[in-house]
């Protein structure tokens, strides 16, 4: 007959392995709620490049058609589907740029994910402009830009813009559409979710989230030296999880010649098409501008974005011409206390 202390240790068995069970059980759940998350994610991703795929206003360059060898990180890269290409006419030579998201097939990390930028050189008669044909001696400045300012701002620790990874720089075939020009390829970073093509969709909520996340990518670009002439919402990326915003398309950027103070201004979001829907600007714009002028044109801090965002709620939106006579209002008064 077993003793009332060995039951005792049966049932407190009994009771652990229950509990290792729901908590087995809990986990399962937690891995599968997990796991749908990123295959949603995964699924609006496509989505979202299947609706680029659409605007796609050029198709000089075939996708997935050979892998890709990068000998200075020794990895070998497959292009996917082309989600935008389009055509560059610039003053010396004339080029189609596109992009795609790649996957590393040779390397140590095999099946990472990254995008693809490829630069084609097109025939002279492409072009608009009258000059000669070019070969393989000259590369285009953006293409130049691009790589130089992918690899600097990654050297500096950039946590806004794409990491570089590798380039690749090659002569056309003779099957090719020019051949002996330029072909080059930049691999860089694949950073999360989408562009903000689509920001008028998004609630006044959301907006307001993306414009504190852009503000801070923005400024730390300024403070790296560099602007961006390419001033729309699909060269910036929005990561919905984290919060967190990013620069792309950095064929448009440039490095200051010089120094200068790093400035974000209400100026910012109108210039890139952040500021409110349609020619109304949105409540947390106005109170952006009313924070800046009132503490000498400084960048909030995170307590500061809560209170400037604190403050736009409940109040309506302004005509983007009321706003502008505000804001000249605002410089007007900073002038004063300045003097």
């Amino acid at each position: 007959m077993s003793s009332p202390a060995a039951t005792h240790d049966v049932f407190a068995q009994e009771n652990h392995n229950a509990e290792e069970r729901e908590q087995e059980e809990q986990d399962e759940d937690v891995e599968g709620e997990e796991l749908n998350a990123e295959e949603e994610e995964e699924k609006q991703e496509q989505e979202h490049f299947d609706n680029l795929a659409e605007l796609r206003e050029n198709f000089f360059i075939k996708h997935g058609n050979k892998n890709i060898t990068f000998p200075t990180t020794k990895t070998t890269w497959k292009p996917g589907k082309i989600f935008s290409e389009r055509m560059i006419d610039q003053m010396h030579t004339i080029e189609v740029s596109a992009m795609c998201v790649a996957v590393q097939v040779e390397g140590p990390n095999c099946g990472l994910k990254a995008m693809l930028r490829i630069r084609k050189q097109l025939p002279a008669h492409y072009s608009s402009r009258d000059f000669p044909i070019e070969t393989f001696s000259v590369l285009s400045p953006e293409a130049t830009q691009e790589i130089d300012g992918l690899r600097d701002l990654m050297e500096k620790g950039c946590t806004s813009t794409p990491r570089f990874i590798d380039y690749l720089l090659k002569r056309q075939s003779d099957e090719d559409i020019f051949p002996g020009g330029f072909i080059l390829y930049i691999v860089m970073e694949k950073v999360p979710d989408f562009n903000l093509r689509n920001f008028e969709t998004f609630s006044l909520d959301e907006r307001d989230q993306v414009r504190i996340a852009f503000a801070k990518a923005f400024y730390e670009f300024l403070t790296m030296g560099y602007f961006h002439d390419d001033h729309y919402p699909r060269n910036l990326i929005w990561d919905r999880r984290n919060k967190k915003g990013y620069i792309i398309d950095l064929e448009s950027a440039r490095k200051s010649s010089g120094s200068f103070e790093p400035m974000f201004s209400n100026y910012k979001f109108r210039q890139w098409s952040l500021a409110g829907l349609d020619d109304q600007i949105d409540p947390m714009v106005v109170e952006h501008a009313n924070w800046f002028y009132q503490n000498n044109k400084s960048f909030p801090t995170d307590e500061e974005w809560a209170t400037i965002l604190a403050n736009s709620k409940g109040k309506p939106s302004i005509s983007e011409r009321r706003f502008s006579n505000h804001v000249s209002f605002l410089e007007k008064e900073q002038k004063k206390i300045t003097k």
